[in-house]
Protein backbone atom coordinates (compact mmCIF):
# COMPACT_ATOMS: atom_id res chain seq x y z
CA UNK A 1 0.00 0.00 0.00
CA UNK A 2 1.35 3.41 -0.98
CA UNK A 3 0.49 6.72 0.65
CA UNK A 4 -0.41 9.82 -1.39
CA UNK A 5 3.22 10.94 -1.58
CA UNK A 6 4.13 7.52 -2.98
CA UNK A 7 1.57 7.91 -5.76
CA UNK A 8 3.03 11.29 -6.70
CA UNK A 9 6.48 9.72 -6.81
CA UNK A 10 5.26 6.92 -9.06
CA UNK A 11 3.70 9.43 -11.45
CA UNK A 12 6.80 11.60 -11.45
CA UNK A 13 9.40 8.91 -12.12
CA UNK A 14 9.77 5.60 -13.88
CA UNK A 15 8.96 2.19 -12.40
CA UNK A 16 12.64 1.32 -11.94
CA UNK A 17 13.16 4.31 -9.68
CA UNK A 18 10.08 3.37 -7.66
CA UNK A 19 11.43 -0.15 -7.10
CA UNK A 20 14.76 1.31 -5.96
CA UNK A 21 12.95 3.74 -3.65
CA UNK A 22 10.89 0.94 -2.09
CA UNK A 23 14.03 -1.13 -1.48
CA UNK A 24 15.73 1.83 0.18
CA UNK A 25 12.76 2.26 2.53
CA UNK A 26 13.34 -1.29 3.79
CA UNK A 27 16.99 -0.62 4.65
CA UNK A 28 17.63 0.74 8.13
CA UNK A 29 20.95 1.73 9.69
CA UNK A 30 21.08 1.83 13.48
CA UNK A 31 23.43 1.40 16.38
CA UNK A 32 22.30 -1.45 18.62
CA UNK A 33 23.15 -3.63 21.61
CA UNK A 34 23.06 -7.41 21.23
CA UNK A 35 20.83 -8.65 24.06
CA UNK A 36 20.60 -12.29 23.00
CA UNK A 37 21.88 -14.56 20.25
CA UNK A 38 21.09 -18.16 19.39
CA UNK A 39 21.89 -20.53 16.57
CA UNK A 40 19.25 -21.00 13.86
CA UNK A 41 19.92 -23.92 11.56
CA UNK A 42 23.49 -24.76 10.63
CA UNK A 43 24.72 -21.34 9.54
CA UNK A 44 22.49 -18.54 10.83
CA UNK A 45 21.93 -16.79 14.14
CA UNK A 46 18.84 -15.03 15.48
CA UNK A 47 19.59 -11.85 17.42
CA UNK A 48 17.59 -9.78 19.85
CA UNK A 49 18.80 -6.21 19.47
CA UNK A 50 18.13 -3.00 21.36
CA UNK A 51 18.21 0.14 19.23
CA UNK A 52 17.55 3.66 20.57
CA UNK A 53 15.33 4.43 17.56
CA UNK A 54 13.77 1.04 16.81
CA UNK A 55 13.56 -0.34 20.34
CA UNK A 56 13.76 -4.10 20.83
CA UNK A 57 13.83 -5.97 17.54
CA UNK A 58 14.63 -9.45 16.22
CA UNK A 59 17.07 -9.91 13.36
CA UNK A 60 18.50 -12.87 11.47
CA UNK A 61 22.23 -12.84 10.79
CA UNK A 62 22.59 -15.17 7.77
CA UNK A 63 25.76 -17.24 7.70
CA UNK A 64 27.00 -15.78 11.01
CA UNK A 65 27.96 -19.26 12.27
CA UNK A 66 30.40 -19.86 9.41
CA UNK A 67 34.10 -19.21 9.91
CA UNK A 68 34.48 -16.74 7.03
CA UNK A 69 31.35 -14.73 7.81
CA UNK A 70 31.84 -10.98 8.12
CA UNK A 71 28.92 -10.89 10.57
CA UNK A 72 30.34 -13.34 13.11
CA UNK A 73 32.29 -10.70 15.03
CA UNK A 74 29.19 -8.74 15.99
CA UNK A 75 26.57 -11.28 16.96
CA UNK A 76 27.62 -12.17 20.51
CA UNK A 77 25.67 -10.83 23.52
CA UNK A 78 27.07 -7.65 25.09
CA UNK A 79 28.34 -6.42 21.72
CA UNK A 80 27.70 -2.86 20.56
CA UNK A 81 27.60 -2.47 16.78
CA UNK A 82 26.28 -0.40 13.91
CA UNK A 83 23.86 -2.52 11.87
CA UNK A 84 22.52 -2.18 8.35
CA UNK A 85 19.21 -4.03 8.47
CA UNK A 86 16.72 -5.10 5.86
CA UNK A 87 13.15 -4.84 7.11
CA UNK A 88 11.19 -8.06 6.52
CA UNK A 89 7.62 -9.08 7.29
CA UNK A 90 8.34 -10.77 10.62
CA UNK A 91 11.90 -9.71 11.44
CA UNK A 92 14.92 -7.83 10.19
CA UNK A 93 17.88 -9.35 8.34
CA UNK A 94 21.42 -8.15 9.04
CA UNK A 95 23.03 -7.02 5.77
CA UNK A 96 26.17 -5.46 7.25
CA UNK A 97 27.55 -4.59 10.65
CA UNK A 98 30.46 -2.69 12.15
CA UNK A 99 31.51 -3.56 15.70
CA UNK A 100 31.86 -0.51 17.92
CA UNK A 101 32.57 -2.20 21.26
CA UNK A 102 33.03 -5.87 22.09
CA UNK A 103 33.13 -5.49 25.91
CA UNK A 104 35.70 -8.29 25.75
CA UNK A 105 36.90 -7.79 29.35
CA UNK A 106 33.45 -8.69 30.65
CA UNK A 107 33.78 -12.14 29.11
CA UNK A 108 37.01 -12.77 31.01
CA UNK A 109 35.06 -13.15 34.27
CA UNK A 110 32.14 -15.53 34.65
CA UNK A 111 30.68 -13.18 37.27
CA UNK A 112 30.83 -10.09 35.09
CA UNK A 113 29.55 -11.96 32.04
CA UNK A 114 26.61 -13.45 33.95
CA UNK A 115 25.73 -10.03 35.35
CA UNK A 116 25.95 -8.44 31.90
CA UNK A 117 23.58 -11.10 30.58
CA UNK A 118 21.21 -10.53 33.52
CA UNK A 119 20.97 -6.83 32.69
CA UNK A 120 20.30 -7.76 29.06
CA UNK A 121 17.64 -10.30 30.04
CA UNK A 122 15.98 -7.76 32.31
CA UNK A 123 15.71 -5.32 29.41
CA UNK A 124 14.56 -8.00 26.97
CA UNK A 125 11.72 -9.11 29.23
CA UNK A 126 10.41 -5.64 30.07
CA UNK A 127 10.80 -3.58 26.89
CA UNK A 128 8.03 -3.80 24.30
CA UNK A 129 8.89 -4.82 20.75
CA UNK A 130 9.46 -1.94 18.35
CA UNK A 131 9.14 0.97 20.81
CA UNK A 132 11.91 3.59 20.75
CA UNK A 133 13.78 3.59 24.08
CA UNK A 134 16.88 5.83 23.94
CA UNK A 135 17.09 6.21 27.73
CA UNK A 136 17.04 2.45 28.33
CA UNK A 137 19.59 2.00 25.55
CA UNK A 138 21.96 4.48 27.24
CA UNK A 139 21.41 2.88 30.66
CA UNK A 140 22.33 -0.59 29.44
CA UNK A 141 25.25 0.60 27.30
CA UNK A 142 26.71 2.57 30.23
CA UNK A 143 26.25 -0.38 32.59
CA UNK A 144 28.06 -2.75 30.23
CA UNK A 145 30.81 -0.15 29.92
CA UNK A 146 31.23 -0.06 33.70
CA UNK A 147 31.49 -3.85 33.79
CA UNK A 148 34.01 -3.80 30.97
CA UNK A 149 36.12 -1.18 32.76
CA UNK A 150 35.83 -3.21 35.97
CA UNK A 151 34.64 -0.19 37.91
CA UNK A 152 32.36 -0.31 40.92
CA UNK A 153 30.66 -2.95 42.99
CA UNK A 154 28.81 -5.55 40.94
CA UNK A 155 25.79 -5.82 43.22
CA UNK A 156 25.47 -2.06 43.65
CA UNK A 157 25.55 -1.78 39.85
CA UNK A 158 22.80 -4.41 39.52
CA UNK A 159 20.57 -2.75 42.13
CA UNK A 160 21.07 0.70 40.61
CA UNK A 161 20.21 -0.69 37.17
CA UNK A 162 17.05 -2.37 38.49
CA UNK A 163 15.76 0.81 40.11
CA UNK A 164 16.59 3.01 37.12
CA UNK A 165 14.82 0.52 34.83
CA UNK A 166 11.74 0.62 37.06
CA UNK A 167 11.82 4.40 36.91
CA UNK A 168 12.04 4.37 33.09
CA UNK A 169 9.19 1.83 32.91
CA UNK A 170 6.98 4.16 34.95
CA UNK A 171 7.31 2.57 38.39
CA UNK A 172 9.36 5.19 40.23
CA UNK A 173 8.91 4.73 44.00
CA UNK A 174 8.22 7.70 46.27
CA UNK A 175 11.23 8.11 48.58
CA UNK A 176 11.21 11.80 49.55
CA UNK A 177 9.28 11.22 52.78
CA UNK A 178 6.21 9.48 54.16
CA UNK A 179 3.85 8.86 51.27
CA UNK A 180 0.84 9.63 53.50
CA UNK A 181 1.75 12.47 55.87
CA UNK A 182 4.89 13.84 54.18
CA UNK A 183 7.11 13.41 57.24
CA UNK A 184 10.77 13.50 56.18
CA UNK A 185 12.37 12.57 59.51
CA UNK A 186 12.58 9.49 61.65
CA UNK A 187 12.42 5.80 60.94
CA UNK A 188 10.86 4.68 57.66
CA UNK A 189 9.12 1.55 56.41
CA UNK A 190 8.84 0.22 52.84
CA UNK A 191 5.81 -1.12 50.94
CA UNK A 192 6.23 -2.67 47.49
CA UNK A 193 2.48 -2.66 46.82
CA UNK A 194 2.18 1.08 47.34
CA UNK A 195 5.64 1.89 46.02
CA UNK A 196 6.87 4.21 48.70
CA UNK A 197 7.96 4.74 52.29
CA UNK A 198 5.95 5.38 55.48
CA UNK A 199 6.85 7.03 58.75
CA UNK A 200 6.47 4.93 61.88
CA UNK A 201 3.08 6.43 62.73
CA UNK A 202 1.54 5.82 59.28
CA UNK A 203 3.02 2.32 59.04
CA UNK A 204 0.75 0.91 61.73
CA UNK A 205 -1.64 -1.78 60.47
CA UNK A 206 -0.04 -1.69 57.02
CA UNK A 207 1.82 -4.42 55.12
CA UNK A 208 5.33 -2.97 55.14
CA UNK A 209 8.84 -3.74 56.34
CA UNK A 210 11.49 -1.68 58.14
CA UNK A 211 13.90 0.22 55.90
CA UNK A 212 17.37 1.07 57.16
CA UNK A 213 18.66 4.61 56.76
CA UNK A 214 21.60 3.32 54.73
CA UNK A 215 19.38 1.46 52.26
CA UNK A 216 17.15 4.52 51.85
CA UNK A 217 20.19 6.67 51.11
CA UNK A 218 21.31 4.21 48.44
CA UNK A 219 17.85 4.10 46.83
CA UNK A 220 17.73 7.89 46.65
CA UNK A 221 21.24 8.01 45.17
CA UNK A 222 20.35 5.39 42.56
CA UNK A 223 17.55 7.62 41.31
CA UNK A 224 19.45 10.90 41.44
CA UNK A 225 22.90 9.95 40.16
CA UNK A 226 23.97 8.80 36.68
CA UNK A 227 24.88 5.12 36.77
CA UNK A 228 28.48 5.90 35.81
CA UNK A 229 28.88 7.72 39.15
CA UNK A 230 28.18 4.67 41.29
CA UNK A 231 31.73 3.37 40.78
CA UNK A 232 32.84 4.75 44.16
CA UNK A 233 29.80 3.57 46.13
CA UNK A 234 30.34 0.75 48.63
CA UNK A 235 27.98 -1.04 51.02
CA UNK A 236 28.29 -3.78 53.66
CA UNK A 237 26.96 -7.21 52.73
CA UNK A 238 23.85 -6.96 54.92
CA UNK A 239 22.86 -3.71 53.26
CA UNK A 240 23.33 -5.27 49.83
CA UNK A 241 21.01 -8.09 50.82
CA UNK A 242 18.42 -5.58 52.03
CA UNK A 243 18.58 -3.67 48.73
CA UNK A 244 18.31 -6.89 46.74
CA UNK A 245 15.22 -8.01 48.64
CA UNK A 246 13.54 -4.61 48.28
CA UNK A 247 14.24 -4.06 44.60
CA UNK A 248 13.69 -7.55 43.28
CA UNK A 249 10.45 -7.83 45.24
CA UNK A 250 9.33 -4.45 43.90
CA UNK A 251 10.36 -5.39 40.37
CA UNK A 252 8.46 -8.68 40.47
CA UNK A 253 5.35 -7.09 41.97
CA UNK A 254 4.95 -4.37 39.33
CA UNK A 255 6.24 -6.10 36.19
CA UNK A 256 4.79 -9.56 36.91
CA UNK A 257 8.15 -11.13 36.05
CA UNK A 258 9.24 -13.51 38.77
CA UNK A 259 12.16 -15.39 37.24
CA UNK A 260 15.34 -14.61 35.33
CA UNK A 261 17.57 -17.47 34.22
CA UNK A 262 20.73 -15.38 34.50
CA UNK A 263 19.79 -14.13 37.97
CA UNK A 264 19.23 -17.71 39.14
CA UNK A 265 22.72 -18.51 37.87
CA UNK A 266 24.22 -15.55 39.75
CA UNK A 267 22.52 -16.74 42.94
CA UNK A 268 23.98 -20.21 42.50
CA UNK A 269 27.44 -18.67 42.28
CA UNK A 270 26.71 -16.63 45.41
CA UNK A 271 25.55 -19.71 47.30
CA UNK A 272 28.92 -21.32 46.67
CA UNK A 273 30.39 -18.63 48.88
CA UNK A 274 32.51 -16.92 46.24
CA UNK A 275 33.13 -13.50 47.73
CA UNK A 276 34.51 -12.18 44.46
CA UNK A 277 30.95 -11.63 43.30
CA UNK A 278 30.50 -8.85 45.80
CA UNK A 279 33.15 -6.49 44.52
CA UNK A 280 35.10 -5.46 41.48
CA UNK A 281 38.82 -4.81 41.52
CA UNK A 282 39.80 -1.15 41.51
Amino acid sequence: MYCASSVILINACGSRQVIWWCKMLKLVKTRALVLRSFRFGEKDRILTLLSPELGKISAKAPGACTIKSKLSAGVEPLTVASFLLHRGKSMYTVSQLEVKQTNAKVRESIFDYALGLYLAELVEKTVEEGEACPAIYRLLANSWHLLNEQKGDREILARCFELKMLDLLGYRPYLEGCIFCGNIKGRFFWSKSIGGIFCETCSKDRACSPLSGGALAFLRSFLSLPIRKIANMRAPLEQKKELEKILQGYFSYWTGIHSFKTLDFLRKINNKGDNELHKMPN
